[in-house]
């Protein structure tokens, strides 16, 4: 079974939550400048140089490197830009799969999906409403409550 990645959407989702946090930033680098401007200069700097590095490298690689595969027996998924991990999920053991989206994620079509079992909780974010009913199609069979 081919591995599935992230679709081209999530990439702009992920712009957006870097400028949100970059924004927050930026405002408590306006706050550190009360006390002192060369801080202040030193730790916007930084904060411009990440955000760079976020919009322009970041973002898409971590979108290339999630991938996952979803079948009657297991959910795999391998995710991880610097450090590189694999999960694995046997569906008999799923308890609930949870549909969610944020306000960002509904204006682009996107949802997380999250997969409960005892002790342990799996979810697979970004991906559009055709994939969740294919995972849906997939785990009908299962007894699997959907919240």
């Amino acid at each position: 079974m081919k591995k599935k990645t992230l679709p081209a959407l999530a990439i702009t989702v992920l712009k957006i939550w870097s400028t949100i946090i970059m924004s927050l930033l930026s405002f408590i680098g306006g706050m550190i400048a009360v006390f002192n401007f060369n801080a202040a200069v030193i730790s916007m700097v930084l904060f411009l140089v990440l955000y760079g590095y976020m919009i322009l490298f970041y973002c898409e690689k971590r979108c290339k490197e999630e991938r996952y595969i979803i079948s009657k027996d297991k959910i795999y998924r391998e995710k991880g830009v610097f450090f590189k991990k694999e999960t694995e999920m046997l569906t008999d053991n799923i308890q609930c799969i949870k549909i969610v989206e944020d306000p960002i994620q509904k204006t682009f079509g996107l949802y997380t999906v999250v997969f409960y079992s005892a002790g342990c909780k799996e979810k697979i974010a970004l991906i559009d409403y055709e994939e969740v009913t294919n995972i849906k199609r997939c785990l009908w069979g299962k007894k699997v409550n959907e919240i």
